[in-house]
């Protein structure tokens, strides 16, 4: 069975680069009950798998777990979304392997043509033209995720899908852990402006000293989700 929960989370809702994604993969490092290594052992003992994501727009938690275990894998998935401890230890590991491997991927003509690709379409002030840089791992408050997570990773930013072989039971307690009783605290959102009429047509390159591939990105700005042909286009 797979659980989904998703938020009104992305990106373009922080105050300082990566606090949503941070906020979202260090979930599942430490809470006021248990260390990291005892939520690890605990999703493993019960043979679940716990992912996170965050891209412009969304943040998704996304549980995978045995039917028989159901009950034990949603109770540790309650307390990491609701009361994360984001320990200042876990947030400079994952900020030094989260540095490394975006200087990794900076490395690839792939990464680079996207990059310059959207800032292209929709300027580099604009959410989806913002991204981040190493340096932007060097500083990131706790204070700043744990405010973000109160924020926007409540229930009133939340859907909850839940897909497999499921019960009626699994739906109620389901609904008991997330959907009994608010969490997390209520304030008026504010996302950064998405509209823009920045647009700059025409041939971009980017110069990458010493590689061997080449990559190519072609493409324009189109209607928003909204509009009736967007899933034909997806």
């Amino acid at each position: 069975c797979r659980l989904d929960i998703i938020f009104n989370a992305g990106s373009r809702y922080q105050q300082q680069k990566l606090e949503a994604v941070a906020s979202m993969s260090l979930l599942t490092e430490g809470t006021s009950r248990h260390s990291s290594q005892q939520i690890s052992e605990h999703f493993d003992f019960y043979g679940s798998f716990v992912g996170s994501s965050a891209d412009k727009d969304f943040a998704k938690l996304t549980v995978y777990f045995l039917a028989k275990h159901f009950d034990k894998t949603i109770e540790m998935v309650d307390e990491i979304v609701k009361s994360p401890s984001y320990p200042k230890a876990e947030i400079e590991t994952w900020a030094q392997r989260g540095k490394q491997n975006l200087m990794v991927e900076l490395e690839k003509t792939s990464t680079l043509s996207r990059i310059e690709f959207y800032k292209s379409i929709f300027g580099e002030n604009h959410p989806y033209g913002i991204f981040a840089q190493p340096d932007d791992y060097d500083n990131l408050p706790k204070s700043n995720l744990k405010y973000f997570h109160e924020s926007y990773l409540n229930s009133g930013d939340a859907t909850l899908l839940l897909s497999g072989k499921i019960t009626d039971r699994q739906i109620e307690i389901v609904q008991e852990h997330f959907g009994k009783n608010t969490w997390g605290k209520s304030i008026t959102k504010s996302a950064a402006d998405l509209n823009t009429n920045y647009s700059a047509p025409g041939e971009r390159f980017v110069h990458k000293p010493n590689a061997v591939q080449t990559a190519i990105k072609v493409g324009r700005k189109l209607f928003t989700r909204t509009h009736p042909d967007c899933p034909d286009m997806m």
